[in-house]
Order: C-alpha cells, then sequence, then structure tokens
C-alpha cells in the first residue's frame, strides 16, 4: 500500500517535473528569441545611428568647406580694403598737415600785421595822451593864474563862462566864438588899464582857448593877427592904446586882434603904440 502510493508519487512528480522543465525551456527560449531580436534591432539603430552620423559628418564637412573657402575669400577682400583705407588716411593726413601749415602761416601773417598796427595804434595813443596832458596841463595852469588876477575881470568873466571847476572852465571857455570874443574884452580892457600883468594871465587865457576851438573844428576858425613893431599903423585893423587915431608905425604891441576866417570878420584889432 504504501509502495503503490510512492510509486504513484514518483510517476505524478515525474510528469510534473516533466512540465516544468518543458515550461522552463519554453520561457528560456522566448526570452533567447527576445534577446537575439532586442539585440539585432539595437545593431540595426546602431548602424543607422552610424551612417546618419557619417552622412551629418559628411555635409558638415561640405559645408565647412564652403564656409571656409568664404572667410579666406571675404579676408582677402578685407586685406584689400584696409590696405584702400591706409592709403586713403595718409593722403587725408597730408592734407591735414598741408591745411595745417597754411593756416600756421596765415596766422603768423595776421599776428605780425595786427601788432604792426597795435604798434602803432599804441604810438598814436601815446602821442595824444601826451598832447592832451600837455595841453591840459597848460589850461590846469592858466585855471590857477586866473584866481590871482583882480576880481573885476573875474566878475566879468563869471557871467558869461564857467568857474566852478576845471572841466566847466575848460568846456564854457571854448565852446563857441562868443566866449572868445568876451576872453579877449575883458584882456583889452586890463590893458587900457595900464593892468599888463593881469593883461597877460588874460592873453594866454585867450590863446589857449583859441587853439582848443580850432583843435575842435579841425580847421583854424578864429585867425591872430601878427602885428609887429615898425608895422604901418592901420586904423582898421589897429588900435592906438590911448585911443587917438594917429598916422605912423608901431612902436609896441600890447594885444593882437583876430578875425572870424570862416566869416571873414575882424572881431578886435590890436592894441598898439604908435609914433
Amino acid at each position: 500500500m504504501d509502495i503503490d502510493k510512492i510509486s504513484f508519487n514518483l510517476v505524478c512528480d515525474k510528469k510534473i517535473i516533466k512540465e516544468l522543465v518543458k515550461d522552463c525551456l519554453s520561457e528560456t527560449l522566448k526570452e533567447v528569441i527576445y534577446s537575439n531580436q532586442n539585440h539585432n534591432q539595437t545593431n540595426s539603430y546602431k548602424d543607422l545611428k552610424v551612417n546618419n552620423r557619417k552622412g551629418i559628418n559628411v555635409n558638415y564637412k561640405k559645408n565647412f568647406d564652403l564656409d571656409n573657402d568664404d572667410i579666406i575669400s571675404n579676408n582677402q577682400e578685407l586685406k584689400e580694403e584696409n590696405k584702400r583705407l591706409k592709403v586713403e588716411i595718409e593722403k587725408l593726413n597730408e592734407k591735414i598737415l598741408e591745411i595745417e601749415k597754411k593756416g600756421r602761416e596765415k596766422l603768423d601773417l595776421i599776428a605780425n600785421k595786427n601788432s604792426s598796427i597795435i604798434e602803432n595804434l599804441n604810438k598814436q595813443i601815446g602821442e595824444l595822451q601826451s598832447e592832451l596832458a600837455e595841453r591840459f596841463t597848460e589850461g590846469k595852469k592858466i585855471y590857477d593864474q586866473l584866481n590871482s588876477i583882480d576880481k573885476k575881470y573875474i566878475d566879468k568873466l563869471q557871467a558869461y563862462l564857467g568857474y566852478k571847476n576845471f572841466e566847466s572852465f575848460i568846456l564854457s571857455s571854448s565852446m563857441n566864438t562868443e566866449s572868445l570874443e568876451k576872453i579877449w574884452l575883458v584882456s583889452r580892457e586890463a590893458i587900457k588899464n595900464r593892468d599888463f600883468s593881469d593883461a597877460e594871465i588874460l592873453w594866454s587865457y585867450f590863446l589857449y582857448m583859441v587853439k582848443l576851438f580850432n583843435y575842435t573844428k579841425n580847421e583854424e576858425v578864429i585867425r591872430i593877427d601878427k602885428v609887429c613893431k615898425n608895422d604901418r599903423y592901420n586904423v582898421y585893423e589897429h588900435e592906438d592904446i590911448d585911443g587917438l587915431v594917429k598916422n605912423g608905425y608901431i612902436t609896441k604891441v600890447y594885444l593882437q586882434g583876430f578875425v572870424n576866417a570862416y566869416l571873414n570878420e575882424r572881431k578886435g584889432n590890436a592894441i598898439v603904440s604908435v609914433k
């Protein structure tokens, strides 16, 4: 009983084992087949990938060769353009240097010319300043001297002329011919009164203002006589100091007469003594 059971079990076990082995072989075969298929697919993919890469490399090389040729060509053109530009730059630099040279020469010429003009102007200014200083120095001296003459003569002058300060003195005394005539008439009065020292100051005053007046007119409008000793007495141009009409020759000139040359009119006769 037991032996039969055991035998039966063994038979069963053999079948089971056989089935198991069969199943295992079947699974293993499937795996081998699948593995082989995968391997073949992998190799095919790798071959395709390699072939594609080779194609890409070939195309890239072709494109690279073309690009490289273009770069070489462009580089050569740039070199030629650069060379041309260098030549143009050199020419422009030469022109600039030439223009700068001409400009410096012109500036030097202008500077020398201006220097000469400025030098001449400074010289003229200096001469005018010296002349003005001389004139107004003389005028200031006369202005101060007038304070020493008899007050009656100053009063007569002040009725027509300004004596508040030096500026008004100069302007009012040389303003017109009427001012000059007034100064001469006061000088004549001093001569007639035998106030010779005052008359000398007044005469200097008259001469100075005539000079200023003619200078401003740029011509000799007031002309002073040049009567000399031993000239023949002329009643139309001379006046005896004593007021007597005489014939003869002049022995002394006390005061020169004057005329308005612009109007061709005598304004004062020379005061003289006659013998």
